[in-house]
């Protein structure tokens, strides 16, 4: 199973991330930083890994996404290739402006657009998006 989670401690404005090949996506200030998960699905592995643990502090209007890999890796486009995670930072960054509706509503769009350019929809698709 890949996965990410979170635990937020508000009071002290800090958070903690850990994630099996699932990276955390976090806007401040319409600067992008990815919070790279350890290597290694949950369960019963040939070789089993530590998952790290991120220690993140945060500030009101910061944005957190956590994804799967079905939203990047849908074919579309005028090519019908995969849109690809540094195009899906690309629009999460330059729609950080928008309120929360907002922003679900585009990315919800643009999957759809390209799940119709290319005919199916390939993966499960999750973006769970939080501001703080």
């Amino acid at each position: 199973i890949d996965m990410a989670i979170c635990f937020f401690d508000t009071e002290n404005n800090k958070m903690q991330y850990s994630g099996a090949n699932a990276s955390l996506l976090f806007i401040r200030n319409n600067e992008l930083t990815e919070y790279k998960p350890t290597k290694s699905p949950i369960g019963i592995h040939v070789r089993e890994f530590e998952f790290e643990n991120h220690n993140i502090d945060i500030q009101k209007n910061d944005l957190i996404y956590l994804h799967t890999d079905g939203y990047s890796d849908q074919f579309g486009g005028e090519d019908g290739v995969k849109l690809k995670i540094k195009n899906l930072k690309k629009l999460l960054v330059s729609n950080s402006n928008f309120d929360m509706n907002e922003q679900k509503q585009i990315l919800d769009d643009s999957v759809n657009k390209r799940i119709s350019e290319f005919g199916k929809q390939i993966d499960d698709i999750l973006i769970v998006g939080v501001k703080m």
